[in-house]
């Protein structure tokens, strides 16, 4: 699939993955809309960004608020002349035992992981069905195939956006739409460092963007990021159990010592 003069849409774009999947894109000859809570970032992002075939637009949206996101993809239909990809890329995260978690990052967790993707995907659908074409990539985690303890919330929601992108492709596949699944390994990004995990295999934000253009490119609907991520992933499809212990051995391990059991938050 040939990217010059694609107009792709990237949530979650001011940093991390986003952002560095927009620098890859450009570098393709896309062009791309960066949609994130921070007008700012983006905007010294798009004032940074070298010379291109592809164009840069930018707009503020919060996953929150769904007239925020109307209004955004309203621009980015109007910048880019049309949305040929729409990539759903933003998400948060906590990390915790759940007797510990509050209730209210859960939440924010389940609005922003799932929902926004939702709210988006909805959005953006009416326009790709009227061309009788488009993309969706839909961000995705390990650990919402292995899930990992510490992470229950995160890894219910990823788990989610796992459903939902294999339910919708079976209600637009037949109308020209394509929408994949992307697992990236575990990224040193900002999110991320405050997350407790050895894992065998870490990526940069620049790697998992390579890997996007690979993805675009593919004719699979679901693409793994990394041996070590796939090799899991595919453990867990035949040995279940084993696949459980190894992740729980690595999540637990890596936040607390291994002696040491969840005490209920008082």
């Amino acid at each position: 699939m040939k990217l010059k003069d694609t107009g792709v849409f990237i949530t979650g774009a001011s940093k991390g993955i986003g952002r560095a999947i927009a620098q890859t894109l450009l570098r393709e000859g896309a062009s791309v809309f960066l949609a994130a809570r921070s007008e700012r970032l983006l905007s010294e992002f798009c004032d940074s960004c070298p010379q291109t075939e592809g164009k840069t637009f930018y707009g503020r949206m919060d996953l929150l608020d769904a007239a925020s996101i109307r209004v955004c993809v309203a621009e980015a239909i109007h910048s880019l002349g049309t949305i040929d990809i729409l990539i759903n890329n933003a998400g948060i995260t906590s990390q915790d035992f759940l007797v510990n978690q509050e209730p209210e990052q859960a939440a924010l967790e389940i609005q922003v992981n799932y929902l926004g993707m939702y709210r988006v995907t909805q959005t953006v659908l009416p326009h790709m069905l009227a061309k009788g074409k488009g993309m969706i990539v839909n961000v995705a985690s390990t650990i919402g195939k292995v899930p990992s303890p510490t992470q229950a919330n995160y890894s219910a929601t990823k788990a989610a956006v796992i459903a939902f992108s294999e339910a919708l492709r079976g209600e637009v596949e037949d109308h020209g739409i394509r929408v994949k699944i992307f697992i990236p390994g575990h990224t040193r990004t900002e999110m991320v460092r405050s997350i407790k995990m050895d894992s065998p295999q870490t990526m940069t934000p620049e790697e998992v963007a390579f890997h996007m253009v690979r993805a675009i490119r593919s004719p699979k609907a679901e693409y793994i990021c990394g041996g070590m991520n796939e090799g899991i992933i595919r453990l867990h499809r035949f040995f279940p159990e084993l696949a459980r212990k190894i992740m729980k051995d690595i999540s637990v391990a890596s936040y607390l010592k291994p002696s040491t059991a969840p005490e209920p938050r008082k």
